[in-house]
């Protein structure tokens, strides 16, 4: 399973995402979770991280906003979520930032089609045109049939695609996918990584989160986090 991208990366565009000596406290042993973790995620790249589930849980919450490191910054396109106030991370996990959750995340009571408009109509699109602009994107997911379904009634693969559809909506994101294929089995699995590199060749980066080095052979690149600090991979802090 590998599909790296072979293209040429462009080194000279603001990073989707950077991580500055990014420290953030541990459980109550007063062990650190990260100590100084410095990486870069460039536009148009999928990035690996190797970590521990609570680490990646860390890492998901901070890049996305909804927590803050004890020191150390986190810019995402060039801003800087230390000096955003809560509506504006607000705005950006909205608008610039997709996450996929092994459960797909998805809100019960929605129909697929409805999970998907609702982030267009939370960007100000009337209910109508963001329920055809869903369509659409099912229908680009080879998903159409399921649009009228509940995501009880899905399994774990549709509830991946749909979360991935809806990750990638409004043009080009950083998507944080915290292990898209831990439950499938490995065919199935290979699609749902199939559709993440799919938004990234659409415009979109995507970091993977996963305790498993296996997903580093799908990324363009992977670094390693052990003992709260970056131990290996490809570190870039341009």
């Amino acid at each position: 399973m590998n599909r790296k991208n072979s293209s040429p990366v462009k080194h000279l565009e603001i990073p989707r995402a950077r991580l500055n000596e990014v420290y953030y406290p541990g459980d109550k042993n007063g062990e650190p979770l990260l100590a100084g973790v410095t990486f870069t995620v460039r536009p148009g790249e999928m990035l690996a991280v190797t970590a521990s589930a609570p680490v990646n849980t860390a890492l998901v919450n901070l890049i996305s906003g909804l927590d803050n490191p004890q020191s150390g910054s986190i810019e995402i396109e060039g801003q800087d979520l230390g000096e955003m106030s809560p509506q504006q991370r607000a705005w950006l996990r909205r608008e610039k930032v997709g996450i996929v959750m092994p459960s797909g995340n998805l809100v019960g009571g929605l129909t697929v089609a409805e999970n998907i408009a609702l982030v267009y109509e939370l960007s100000g699109i009337h209910h109508q045109q963001a329920l055809s602009r869903a369509g659409v994107a099912l229908a680009n997911m080879r998903a159409s049939e399921i649009g009228d379904h509940y995501p009880h009634q899905l399994g774990v693969f549709n509830q991946q695609k749909v979360a991935i559809a809806r990750a990638g909506l409004g043009g080009a994101k950083l998507i944080l996918a915290f292990d898209p294929d831990l439950e499938l089995e490995p065919d199935k699995g290979e699609q749902i990584l199939d559709l993440l590199r799919k938004q990234v060749e659409n415009g979109s980066s995507c970091l993977l989160f996963s305790e498993r080095e296996t997903l580093a052979n799908f990324a363009d690149r992977s670094l390693k986090i052990q003992s709260a600090a970056v131990a290996g991979g490809e570190q870039d802090n341009d």
